[in-house]
């Protein structure tokens, strides 16, 4: 008989240690009550008959990589890349690599939002997040619980709200993804992209926030500069990122990415300029591995 397992709510033991809390308690921690109950609804009418049987996983080993990049084939890299990325979206959670990534995959969602149209700070942002995970791998388990530690944690820490979660349940896959799907307090506006109307907040401000952008991706302008900013302290590391993926050198050291504090003050002070039209042109960079 195959026992039945619930990846959100199951306890896990993992390389032969009990976890003090399931997923489902953490992710919990970052989402407002009224959310929290939809989705639990939502999931509990999808199979009345689980039972929480404890998920008994252990991380994965990873091989240390000893890879030196060529930056005299930086455009052979590039072409690699860009023939292999299919878009924004979805992003692989490497068993190897599930807190940096994961906690990268959110940067970048919200970093998206950073160049839209709207009157808008951090704080005001809704996310959603969806998981599609394959719990037979071994180390998939593992790698889920740490990921969704590794998301409520960062989430929090940042002051966004989870309002929409989902979990897949995908043969050979280990994938999330996180949205900006609208903002925190608003006032309707013509235009407004995927807003929620919340009545647990007295809106001070219109505060708002188009699907278009505010700053092109590509603009020609003289007299201007590149700059570079990143929005964390950590040390560039390629390990988890698409280019040593695409060479098979995955194994490398991941970033840390861990000063949600600095991320705040670098959102803030971009966002603030982007409305006041400083700001000509601006990409995210995220997992292609500057």
């Amino acid at each position: 008989m195959v026992k039945k397992t619930d990846i959100l709510f199951s306890e896990y033991i993992i390389d032969g240690v009990s976890m003090d809390t399931t997923p489902a308690d953490m992710l919990k921690e970052c989402m407002p009550a009224q959310y929290w109950d939809e989705f639990l609804k939502d999931w509990q009418s999808q199979d009345t008959g689980r039972s929480l049987e404890p998920i008994i996983d252990e991380t994965s080993d990873r091989i240390p990589a000893n890879f030196k990049y060529d930056c005299g084939k930086a455009e052979e890299y590039l072409k690699e890349i860009l023939q292999t990325l299919s878009g924004k979206g979805t992003s692989a959670i490497s068993p190897d690599h599930p807190r940096s990534a994961t906690r990268l995959a959110i940067a970048e969602s919200i970093l998206d939002a950073i160049w839209k149209e709207g009157h808008f700070r951090l704080n005001n942002l809704n996310l959603t997040a969806c998981w599609e995970w394959d719990p037979a791998l071994l180390g998939n388990m593992a790698a889920f619980y740490i990921s969704t530690d590794a998301a409520s944690g960062y989430i929090y820490d940042l002051g966004v709200r989870l309002t929409g979660l989902e979990i897949r349940r995908e043969k050979d896959c280990h994938n999330a993804a996180f949205r900006i799907n609208g903002v925190k307090d608003w006032l309707p506006c013509r235009g407004m992209a995927d807003s929620i109307d919340d009545t647990e907040y007295e809106p001070k401000e219109k505060v708002w926030l188009w699907n278009t952008r505010k700053c092109p991706e590509l603009v020609t302008a003289g007299n201007s500069r590149l700059i570079y900013i990143p929005f964390d302290t950590c040390q560039h590391r390629l390990g988890g990122s698409a280019l040593a993926g695409i060479l098979g050198k995955g194994n490398e050291n991941g970033p840390e990415i861990m000063d949600p504090d600095y991320f705040i003050d670098c959102f803030e002070v971009i966002r603030e300029l982007v409305e006041d039209g400083i700001v000509l042109s601006g990409v995210t960079v995220g997992r292609g591995g500057l």
